[in-house]
């Protein structure tokens, strides 16, 4: 009797924990959480698993870098929690994981068209970014056919007075709009619209009515400092797979505004109105499930079959380079797509030509979301001519459809007409001789009106030196004084006249060479004596020649130099139609060098021994260190224009390996 009547005690007191201990949490908690005034996941968590669980379902983790932890302002008081209504479930089902990128379509606008598809379900995703050599940006997502699996749970929600397959439809595909690469908007396939800014996102119905404006408290700060910290971890892991820092920097930024869409995504589950109708209930509803499938996709698109920092940064197939899948080991049965870079210097049609075996494959041309040339299905080879006339933008999408037959091989290659001799490089100002009466007309009046200025006479006289000599050797007489010397001449006369009080006395800020040298005489002279090797004094002009021939270094020459070796190897680095780029490249640069060398050693020089009241002992520091510090400005720029040719695609890394090693830098 006693054993039966322990073992009753035992199981009712197991029964009664069973029954009690959710509910003894669940007040514990709340009594917690509010005693603390906390807002966090980690307090959800303890009022409902299955909330939390729900509100981020279906996030994977994604990475971000570069986040700001977001901490409360001193003093600010954090809200208490917001409902939170059970958002949808399965995002993963809504979101299929398989798929491959299909097409690629370059716009007159200057875009790329990405569509991206999903074998398994036909949902497709377009992604609008920018085209090879420009800083990414990624303009527009859209989705289509997307498959919602959840319809009649978001239904249920908010207790909508409509059906599942109205709710499936109006999901059914929706777009977003990014300004310099963060979200703006997103539209629903009824219209149903939210307005994103920094710290607010306004929802609104078809017609335009706003429906209610959410904004971003400090417990959705706290939420997405959380969610930036979760996001860390698989960013880094994107960096360290990456092939080139272009593909590291795109990564970033789509991981980065996946991140900022999840926590809008987050924020929007937790905090909008408990007294909307259904309508508009189901409306805010209905663009979080948006948004959390945006981010969903933004963040898968970084990873698998589709990984958009690779597609972007792809170098673009050029004149006389073959695809070929067994030179590259890969297999012929998919879908290959490529940007074709159209060359500047390329004249009539362009020829392809292919090899498809025995089993037949396809390749289609487009442009501004158009197939402009299709050939196939065929097998075997053959040649095709075709006209790229109306591409604007230098590049065109080729796809080759691969047969399924896993046994397939293939290789095409595209021939481009080039031109026997480049086009000239001058600069695009015709009237040389107007450009030369403009630079002396101003070098003499300069001089002129600041003779007696010894802060500046100096240097104005030694301008009109390098004028003059220059004019007497220019081209158009048989001399060599060409494009570079006219042009950065221009620069400065053009500067000179247009900052006039300026020039009549440079400010002494911004100087580092010249102060080194003589920094220190500049504050005391004439009270001190400083003399070079050759005991030489300085005089009391010297200060002035010093520092505003600096300032004519760094606000003259630096601009004029970048600008003019970019301009005179544009127009080869984009001629794809060269057999031997590298040498193109190094006889221009050759060229320029030799037009630099002689205006250091046959004007600027010598002109140093005639300026009047400048000492001997600033001739002497002038001589040997102004053509030093130009022929380092003249190698630094050069290396950091190929630099700016390889990062935006311009330039191979093979051929700026091989002027790298050239040129020595």
């Amino acid at each position: 009797m006693l054993n039966r009547l322990r073992f009753l005690a035992i199981f009712l007191s197991t029964c009664l924990a069973v029954v009690m201990l959710p509910l003894f949490r669940r007040v514990f908690s709340l009594i917690l959480c509010g005693l603390l005034f906390a807002n966090s996941s980690l307090c959800y968590d303890l009022l409902g698993n299955d909330i939390t669980k729900a509100a981020f379902s279906g996030l994977e983790e994604a990475d971000v870098s570069e986040i700001t932890e977001i901490t409360p302002d001193n003093g600010q008081e954090i809200a208490i929690p917001p409902i939170i209504r059970p958002p949808s479930a399965e995002l993963p089902s809504f979101i299929p994981d398989d798929f491959v990128v299909s097409r690629q379509t370059p716009y007159d606008s200057g875009r790329n068209e990405i569509v991206v598809t999903s074998p398994s379900t036909d949902t497709t995703q377009r992604f609008w970014v920018s085209l090879p050599g420009e800083e990414f940006q990624l303009y527009e997502v859209e989705l289509t056919d997307v498959s919602v699996n959840n319809a009649e749970q978001i239904v249920s929600s908010v207790d909508a007075q409509t059906t599942s397959a109205e709710v499936a439809q109006r999901l059914q595909s929706f777009k977003a709009n990014f300004e310099n690469s963060v979200l703006s908007e997103i539209t629903l396939a009824d219209g149903t619209k939210a307005e994103f800014s920094e710290t607010q996102v306004t929802i609104r119905q078809p017609d335009g009515r706003a429906v209610e404006t959410i904004i971003k408290s400090q417990s959705d700060r706290n939420t997405d400092t959380e969610i930036a910290h979760k996001n860390q971890q698989k960013f880094n892991k994107l960096i360290a797979q990456a092939n080139s820092s272009c593909e590291s920097n795109t990564a970033k930024e789509i991981v980065k505004e996946a991140t900022d869409i999840e926590q809008w995504s987050t924020a929007i589950a937790a905090e909008w109105s408990s007294d909307l109708s259904w309508q508009d209930a189901l409306a805010t509803r209905l663009i979080y499930q948006a948004s959390a499938a945006l981010a969903h996709t933004l963040k898968e698109a970084t990873s698998g079959s589709v990984a958009l920092q690779k597609v972007t940064c792809k170098e673009p197939v050029q004149c006389g380079f073959r695809r070929d899948t067994r030179a590259e080991g890969i297999s012929g049965s998919q879908i290959i797509t490529d940007l074709f870079r159209v060359p500047s210097g390329a004249e009539g049609d362009f020829k392809l030509e292919y090899e498809f075996f025995q089993v037949p494959d396809r390749l289609e041309i487009s442009y501004n979301g158009e197939i402009k040339h299709d050939f196939g299905p065929t097998g075997g080879s053959g040649e095709q001519s075709f006209s790229l006339s109306q591409v604007t933008q230098g590049f065109v999408g080729i796809r080759v459809i691969g047969n399924p037959d896993q046994s397939t091989e293939w290789w095409y290659e595209i021939a481009c007409s080039c031109p026997t001799e480049l086009d000239s490089t001058d600069d695009p100002v015709a009237n040389t001789q107007s450009d030369w009466a403009r630079i002396l007309n101003i070098t003499n009046q300069y001089y002129q009106n600041n003779s007696s200025n010894s802060a500046v006479s100096a240097f104005a006289y030694q301008m009109r030196t390098l004028a003059n000599g220059s004019h007497n050797k220019r081209k158009e007489v048989g001399g060599w004084a060409g494009d570079f010397t006219r042009n950065t001449l221009l620069e400065a006369v053009n500067d000179i006249d247009a900052n006039e009080v300026f020039w009549q006395n440079p400010p002494e800020t911004g100087i580092s060479f010249w102060e080194s040298q003589f920094g220190y005489y500049c504050d005391n002279a004439p009270d001190i004596d400083i003399t070079d090797p050759n005991n030489n004094s300085l005089s009391e002009h010297d200060c002035g020649f010093a520092r505003s021939g600096e300032h004519h270094f760094d606000r003259h020459l630096v601009p004029a130099f970048k600008k003019h070796v970019s301009s005179t190897l544009l127009p080869i680095v984009e001629n794809n139609c060269l057999e031997d780029k590298v040498s193109e490249i190094l006889s221009a640069l050759n060229e320029l060098e030799s037009e630099h060398s002689l205006l250091l050693n046959s004007v600027l020089v010598p002109g140093l021994d005639t300026i009047p009241g400048v000492s001997l002992a600033l001739r002497y520091f002038a001589a040997s260190g102004i053509p030093e510090r130009a022929i380092d400005l003249r190698e630094n720029t050069i290396q950091e224009v190929l630099k700016d040719f390889l990062s935006q695609g311009k330039i191979s890394q093979k051929d700026f390996s091989e002027l790298e090693s050239t040129l020595d830098f």
